[in-house]
């Protein structure tokens, strides 16, 4: 029986926005993303070995939940780059929304992974012969992460 093969989802339109630490108002996007990582989320692991445990085999148990950092590099425009400089001058949380370009239709958003967060790098890439980046680094505050699929 053939079965139907997936239908690959080009990151072309993904978005990077933030609001204040509290999630309200309305998220402002910033430059045009020309690449970006969302931080992975990783389970530790906490050895519980003790002298019992069976046939002398190592033990573990899940530990805690750490989300990685998020990058990206955003097309330079002078407001964005003044915009990422204050609120990395700050040091303030941010809620950071990354929508994925999913779904996206005139009636529909896509999916989104929002999470608090604070910059922690903020800089420029002037290449030669290609576009002008703003690059930054954001830290996630807590291990919290929401994953909201596409509408």
């Amino acid at each position: 029986m053939p079965t139907t093969p997936p239908t690959p989802i080009l990151g072309a339109g993904v978005k990077l926005g933030y609001q204040p630490a509290d999630g309200t108002g309305t998220v402002t996007w910033l430059a045009e993303v020309v690449d970006l990582t969302p931080g992975e989320e990783s389970v530790g692991k906490v050895e519980v070995t003790n002298h019992d445990s069976p046939n002398r085999r190592i033990q573990n148990i899940a530990g805690f939940i750490e989300v990685g950092d998020t990058t990206a590099d955003l097309m330079y425009n002078t407001a964005d780059a003044a915009t990422v400089r204050t609120i990395l001058e700050s040091r303030a949380n941010k809620t950071w929304t990354i929508m994925f370009p999913d779904g996206i239709t005139s009636a529909a958003t896509g999916s989104t992974l929002v999470f608090v967060g604070f910059l922690t790098k903020a800089g420029h890439t002037v290449p030669l012969k290609t576009q002008m980046l703003t690059k930054v680094e954001i830290c996630a505050a807590n291990s919290t992460v929401t994953f909201t699929p596409a509408t």
